[in-house]
């Protein structure tokens, strides 16, 4: 934004990039963004994880020679 002299003025909120309050603002919620961003790549990772530990199939193409069970909430986990 700096780079194309534009500032963002929040009329809800005080708000001003022009500022170094603004701007301070701004990075703190780029942050927390990026925080809760990353949170989520995570707790979906760990789900993928969990359910292909136990067996189940996680969507996308089925391999050849692959069917998928019947009824999905009953796999049995060799």
């Amino acid at each position: 934004m700096d780079r194309r002299g534009c500032s963002l003025v929040s009329l809800t909120q005080a708000f001003n990039t022009s500022t170094s309050m603004g701007r301070l603002t701004l990075n703190v919620l780029l942050s927390f963004a990026q925080f809760e961003r990353d949170a989520a790549a995570e707790r979906i990772r760990d789900k993928i994880a969990a359910s292909k530990r136990k067996g189940l199939w996680m969507g996308g193409n089925l391999p050849l020679e692959y069917d998928p069970p019947k009824d999905p909430l009953k796999v049995c986990v060799p």
